[in-house]
């Protein structure tokens, strides 16, 4: 009797071990192809979701090119860098808001508002023209973030040194619309 009883603890011991290892191995089957499914929804979100332009953008677009308004512009080399809102990329600021109160799902750029200030024109090679609208912990200097609406694109970019435009506008025009 007391035979049998081990033998049926064993066989018990032995079947949740291996219904522990069953279950095991589906939910790493089931991460793995979560895992593929979000890669998969964030190539299709970069393919089918272009990035959101502002009528401000459009503004400023047709600003630097209209003949009429003066801009200075210096070409500088800079360290670029990109984010999007995320919580990963934000931490605690994945509010979708910039630091100057814009939603975080447009084009713009993350600047050192000590070397430019917010509001700045810049355009960068293979981004386009933006408005200096946010700032990060890490971009001091020299350095600019570029903004996306996806993570992936944002690691898609990485790191990048590149010869920028920076459009300023003359102190006599910002004195003649009273800023």
């Amino acid at each position: 009797m007391k035979n049998c009883k081990q033998a049926i603890i064993s066989i018990l011991c032995i079947f949740f071990c291996a219904m522990f290892w069953i279950t095991l191995y589906h939910l790493t089957i089931r991460s793995r192809q979560v895992d593929m499914l979000k890669q998969k929804v964030n190539v299709l979100q970069e393919q089918l979701v272009p990035e959101i332009i502002t009528p401000e953008q459009v503004k400023i677009s047709e600003e630097i090119h209209n003949p009429t308004v003066e801009f200075d512009v210096i070409v500088k080399k800079m360290r670029v860098s990109a984010y999007c809102p995320c919580r990963l990329c934000c931490g605690n600021y994945s509010d979708g808001v910039t630091s100057t109160g814009k939603s975080a799902y447009t084009k713009g750029v993350a600047v050192d508002p000590t070397v430019i200030p917010y509001g700045t024109i810049i355009n960068i090679p293979g981004y386009g023209e933006v408005i200096a609208d946010d700032c990060g912990g890490a971009i001091k200097g020299n350095r600019l973030d570029v903004r996306f609406t996806s993570h992936q694109a944002a690691l898609n970019w990485g790191v990048k040194n590149l010869e920028v435009r920076i459009y300023i506008q003359p102190k006599a025009v910002w004195e003649d619309k009273g800023l």
